[in-house]
């Protein structure tokens, strides 16, 4: 989001402004190569650009002064700089080394399952080093280390509770040291659950203590899918 000055104080007085109804406004974008249209909201008698919005948004966004002191008659174009504050922390693209993360992998027979790990490093080229909690080595030496490009990696997800899950939920099963993408198709006695696994095309059954509730990691937030 843009770091905005403090709101116009003649905003009080809505007859004192002239209001076109065409884009009229070019944002220089401080610090990139880019040049942001806006469009004014309302220009007062003294000067001053008053509730500019931003692109597709409609939003009241900030305040600038015109140069000129003299009444406007027409729309006039401005330069107004803004600075960009810098990326969320919970940008999916960004992680501390230590942090605690998911993976996922493309390799066929792998789809639909996270492994947990954490960040050793960062790399170049949008990749960091990951060290799985519940993977091995081929050999048993140690943790099983991999270069996880960022597309395949997600922070690790909120608990929920998962003691009213019902048919047609869709769930993670922790099976094979992961967690595994499917849908309950059954629900038997005694808290278990048949699991349908869309991908291998096979069910299997599961104890509530080894299920979650699925989520998703959309656009920096967890959205609970049903």
């Amino acid at each position: 989001m843009f770091n905005m000055p403090p709101p116009c104080p003649r905003l009080q007085n809505p007859q004192s402004f002239y209001r076109p109804t065409v884009p009229t406004a070019v944002a220089v974008v401080g610090g990139r190569s880019s040049v942001v249209v806006l469009s004014f909201v309302g220009i007062s008698m003294s000067g001053t650009v008053v509730g500019i919005s931003g692109p597709g948004h409609g939003q009241t966004v900030g305040c600038a002064e015109v140069r000129s002191s003299r009444e406007v008659a027409e729309p006039r174009c401005v330069k107004i700089k803004f600075t960009f504050g810098k990326k969320s922390p919970s940008s999916p693209s960004e992680f501390e080394k230590g942090a605690l993360v998911e993976a996922t992998s493309d390799e066929k027979g792998f789809e639909g399952s996270w492994f947990t790990g954490k960040v050793i490093e960062n790399l170049e080229d949008g990749k960091y080093l990951v060290e799985y909690l519940t993977l091995m080595t081929n050999d048993e030496s140690g943790p099983l280390r991999e270069e996880v490009h960022s597309r395949h990696i997600r922070p690790y997800p909120p608990h929920l509770p998962s003691a009213h899950l019902k048919l047609l939920d869709k769930v993670d099963a922790w099976y094979n040291d992961g967690w595994w993408e499917g849908v309950i198709s059954k629900v038997l006695r005694g808290f278990k659950y048949v699991v349908y696994f869309a991908l291998s095309n096979e069910e299997l059954v599961f104890d509530l203590a080894n299920l979650r509730p699925h989520q998703d990691w959309i656009s920096g937030k967890w959205v609970l899918t049903v």
